[in-house]
């Protein structure tokens, strides 16, 4: 019992890994992209908020702690054993209330990782440049990247760490730049 109790655990992992791997990862990865070009289709408003956050994120705190509430509270609602049609009218309001709760914490959930993956392509970007620009250019990067308010400032500092890259010849930042492979870090 315990061997097939093991091969089993065994297969398990390598079936979880595998799924990690070849389907879960990879969306996970198209998220930012994806969420850049719809909020690129819908609004610019929405397109330069993301830019912002990445620079100057806002707590998202309080949002989660009114998601566990309501989850806990949907969860305790579908715990009790209620058959009279009120209590069934109860539930499907709370399945209802859960969707569109998760749905919405889908939705910022994808904005907050794209404004992080900017923000550490960001840092990875500069921490590789550093060695080969000065203090004060680092720190003016720093500083433009702090007072970033949209797309149109990120494009600017973009060009700017572009142009120091090939300046100094740092083909890892000008290939994050340029290359094909931006999926990862856009």
């Amino acid at each position: 019992m315990t061997f097939r109790y093991a091969l089993g655990t065994i297969a398990l992992g390598l079936v979880g890994t595998a799924l990690w791997v070849y389907a879960v990862n990879p969306l996970v990865q198209f998220i930012p992209a994806a969420v850049l070009r719809l909020a690129a289709a819908t609004s610019a408003r929405w397109e330069n908020a993301i830019y912002k956050d990445a620079a100057q994120p806002v707590s998202t705190e309080g949002f989660l702690l009114v998601l566990i509430v309501a989850l806990v509270g949907t969860f305790v609602a579908f715990s009790r054993r209620e058959i009279d049609p009120a209590g069934r009218a109860l539930r499907k309001m709370l399945i209802a209330v859960t969707a569109v709760g998760c749905v919405v914490a889908f939705g910022f959930g994808a904005l907050r990782h794209t404004s992080a993956t900017i923000e550490r392509c960001f840092k990875t970007r500069l921490a590789i440049l550093a060695p080969h620009i000065s203090d004060r250019e680092a720190k003016e990067a720093v500083a433009a990247w702090t007072m970033m308010q949209g797309r149109a400032d990120y494009e600017a500092i973009t060009r700017s760490l572009r142009e120091q890259a090939q300046t100094h010849n740092v083909l890892a930042v000008i290939k994050s730049l340029d290359g094909p492979e931006r999926g990862s870090c856009l």
